[in-house]
């Protein structure tokens, strides 16, 4: 069974700087010492935290409840906490192509207001428009129109729409494949900081588009991304650790980084978790979580999800033996599988 890598911004008072950088050192030393298997010292640091509402530190100690390290095990206190800290997701977790994570209101009036900036030069408003003919939000899809409208905005060096346009030449959607183009547009967004341009980048080191395979620099953009939010490159993060790939092989932070991706609703890393409790890698082999887990990717379509739960319903594993649901399964993972060979499939950011 393979894994999949998917690929997939705050002013504060003046006085709140020194609170952030202690709770973000407190944070920091946390996950040194769980690291260390130091879960007591761990836990000490990561409570105050939770009590100020930390979402990090929230899912840190769930991770904790989750496994029993340090405390009980307890799942339904692990859930609690997961749906705490994912009240408010960070706002880098965009996918591969967005702009942003909600259509607007009125599609139709935003989209003449973003026509009549862009027209007028305004970089974001022609990345927006791009997006807005990407998807057909307010309009008709036109394609032609977002690779137009998403290299005017590139003329004026703005990452999202380096981003955009990346893809799309990665993908070969709606544009003739190029590899190369891709690459230099994520690493002109990266070298800007934008943290989906890092993650996109180091998906193309792991599977050597345009690179020789280069785990080494995939951590290293992982890292940067996950750090700064990017949920997407929390999963691909775990993945390296899980594989030993740029990294040394540590099954314990794979889990870890898997289950905070998935409890930011992160449907591949809730299809890796999956397979590592259906197999008992890194975890106590628990065939229902891993069904559940399953079950959750496969509401966001995530065809691998579909077909091992597909599996679990007909052969009784962690579910009731049920024909007519894995039927089903097999069903939806073929229809996923036809829509991802189309180009179009690629937009919807389930990577690799």
């Amino acid at each position: 069974m393979n894994f999949i890598l998917i690929i997939v911004v705050v002013c504060l008072a003046i006085m709140q700087p020194i609170a952030i950088a202690s709770e973000s050192e407190d944070l920091r030393q946390a996950q040194k010492a769980y690291d260390a298997k130091d879960y007591q010292k761990a836990l000490k640091l990561l409570k105050p935290l939770v009590k100020n509402g930390n979402k990090q530190a929230e899912l840190e100690l769930g991770t904790m409840y989750e496994l029993g390290h340090g405390v009980p095990q307890d799942i339904s206190r692990a859930m609690e906490l997961y749906k705490r800290a994912s009240v408010a997701k960070p706002t880098t977790q965009l996918s591969i192509h967005l702009t942003y994570t909600t259509q607007p209101e009125n599609p139709q009036k935003q989209f003449k207001i973003w026509q009549k900036q862009a027209s007028q030069g305004d970089s974001s408003a022609q990345n927006d428009l791009g997006y807005c003919y990407l998807k057909g939000i307010g309009t008709k899809p036109d394609y032609e129109q977002a690779q137009k409208w998403f290299n005017e905005a590139v003329k004026q060096n703005n990452d999202n729409a380096m981003v955009n346009l990346g893809f799309m030449y990665q993908n070969g959607a709606f544009v003739s494949q190029d590899l190369n183009k891709a690459a230099k547009l994520y690493k002109d967004a990266s070298d800007k900081g934008n943290v989906v341009a890092k993650n996109n980048l180091g998906v193309m080191y792991v599977r050597g588009l345009a690179f020789t395979p280069d785990y080494n620099e995939a951590a290293k953009l992982f890292k940067e991304a996950s750090d700064a939010g990017n949920v997407d490159a929390l999963s691909n993060l775990g993945y390296l650790y899980q594989n030993g790939l740029g990294v040394d092989k540590d099954l314990s932070k794979a889990v870890r980084l898997y289950l905070k991706s998935a409890g930011y609703g992160n449907a591949a890393a809730r299809y890796n978790l999956g397979y590592l409790y259906q197999e008992g890698i890194g975890v106590k082999k628990n065939y229902a979580k891993a069904a559940k887990l399953y079950e959750m990717a496969a509401k966001d379509g995530y065809p691998e999800a579909q077909s091992c739960l597909g599996f679990m319903y007909q052969n009784g594993i962690g579910v009731p033996k049920d024909y007519k649901l894995a039927l089903k399964y097999y069903k939806d993972r073929a229809k996923k599988q036809q829509a991802l060979d189309t180009p179009y499939s690629a937009m919807k950011g389930y990577g690799l």
